[in-house]
This record gives C-alpha cells, sequence and structure tokens, in this order.
C-alpha cells in the first residue's frame, strides 16, 4: 500500500518548485487513479515480456517473481452461490451463473474456473457452442465431457452490468480472477481557501510499495500538461526514464 497523502505532498512540493503551479486535490485524484491504473495494467505487459526471459536463482532479482507478487494483492477467489443461478433451458445438466456480485467495472481478468476441482477451460462464445456438448453435430471428439467441462463468460443478458458464465455441465463452480486497484482519494475538508488532509474520507492506492516514486512521476507528467507547464512534464518524464534505465540494468 502507498500512502496517497504522501504522494500527494510529494507532487505538490515539486510542482509549486519555482511557482509551477498548483494541483487542486479534485486534479490530484482524477490523475493519481488514472496513474495507478497505467501501472497496474503495465505489470501484465511486463510480465509477459519477462516470462520469455529465463529467471535466475536470486528470487529478488527475478522480475518474474517480483511482478507476480505486485499482482498477486489482487487475486480474488470465490465460489457462486446457487440463488446466483440458473439452469439453462437448452440442456437441464448445463448452468449459467449470473455473477450478480461481479459488476463488470470491479473485474479485470478471469484467472482460472474449476468445476467440481476439475479446470475448466474458457472459451468465446462461437467455440463453446461448437464445442459444449450441446452441439452434437460437429467435433465430436473434441467435445466437453465432466473431466474437460468448457464456459464462456459474456455480459448478463438480464442485466449488462454484470456477467454471467455458461458452463457445459453442471456443478459447483469455484472461480479465481483479479480485480481492479479500488478507486483512491485524497480527502480534504475544505476551511477557506485551504485544504487539509482528511484521512477518514482518503483511500489509499493498493499497489506494491514500490511504486510510490512511480506514482509521482506519472501524476507529474499529467499534471504537468493540465497547468501547461512544460518543464514540470520534462522534468518528471526525466525521472521516470532514469528510473526506467535503472530497472533494466
Amino acid at each position: 500500500m502507498v500512502l496517497i497523502d504522501t504522494v500527494y505532498q510529494r507532487v505538490l512540493a515539486l510542482a509549486n518548485k519555482e511557482q509551477r503551479g498548483y494541483i487542486t486535490p479534485q486534479d490530484f485524484n482524477l490523475f493519481a487513479n488514472l496513474a495507478q491504473m497505467e501501472i497496474f495494467e503495465q505489470y501484465f505487459y511486463d510480465l509477459n515480456q519477462f516470462s520469455r526471459i529465463h529467471g535466475n536463482d536470486t528470487v529478488y532479482s527475478d522480475m518474474v517473481s517480483l511482478l507476480e507478487e505486485k499482482i498477486q494483492m489482487f487475486e480474488e477467489y470465490m465460489t457462486p452461490a446457487d440463488t446466483n443461478s440458473f439452469i439453462d433451458a437448452a440442456d437441464s445438466t448445463s448452468k449459467t451463473y449470473l455473477l450478480d456480485t461481479f459488476p463488470l467495472i470491479d473485474v479485470y481478468r478471469f484467472d482460472q474456473l474449476h468445476l467440481h476441482g476439475k479446470r475448466v477451460e474458457i472459451l468465446n462464445n462461437k467455440d463453446f457452442n461448437r464445442f459444449s456438448r450441446f452441439n452434437t453435430n460437429e467435433a465430436p471428439l473434441y467435445k466437453a465431457t465432466t473431466d474437460r467441462p468448457v464456459a464462456t463468460i459474456s455480459k448478463s443478458s438480464t442485466d449488462t452490468e454484470f456477467r454471467q458464465i455458461s458452463l457445459s455441465h453442471a456443478g459447483a463452480l469455484a472461480i479465481s480472477y483479479i480485480r481492479v486497484p479500488a478507486r483512491v482519494n485524497w480527502g480534504f475538508t475544505a476551511i477557506g481557501t485551504d485544504s487539509f488532509y482528511d484521512p477518514t474520507i482518503s483511500n489509499n492506492f493498493e499497489l506494491h510499495e514500490s511504486e510510490q516514486a512511480e506514482l509521482t512521476y506519472r501524476i507529474l507528467v499529467l499534471a504537468g500538461v493540465s497547468i501547461q507547464k512544460q518543464d514540470v512534464t520534462q522534468v518528471a518524464a526525466g525521472m521516470q526514464g532514469a528510473a526506467v534505465q535503472q530497472e533494466k540494468k
């Protein structure tokens, strides 16, 4: 976790140096959430890149291990209750779970599905219709079985705010997924023209502690564009570039 007030004070100190400009709490919160999401999404691109490189015996310098540690705090697990499901009319032995506890905005990606302990292969709608056991005319050797179930994930047909999981077979479903970071907020109390930090209505960054500097750089870049101060953007970009070069050494 990274304390939002620490980042805010650092951003203000760098932006206000030599009277470069002031960043309002409202603007900071907007930039902070954007920066947090950019860093979070970069984890997965970096993980894909470093996964292609053979690791080393030193855990602390293995980038794959470090990235997996950063992502791990966003891993969640759940088992949908039967009250949140309904039988698919096409086959009474299949099931579609309406994930009414999964607003679309909260789920970044589904990781794994298990049905009675069996790993479920997640397919797109087209392939699910081809290889699920409903279709008796196509690719019989590839049809889903109780030992090799398949599923597809789509928006709910009844409420587009949520998702639904259609399974080739009925059974107890277990879901592991990656959620998005919670929104951050530098809460404050206004007294006159001054804003005073209020931790009781604030939300900190959920990112790994090591991202404190990266958050500062990214927010400064966004703030420099907003207040039309090119020197702020240049300073932040230079600091960020130096940090990236250090990571690649």
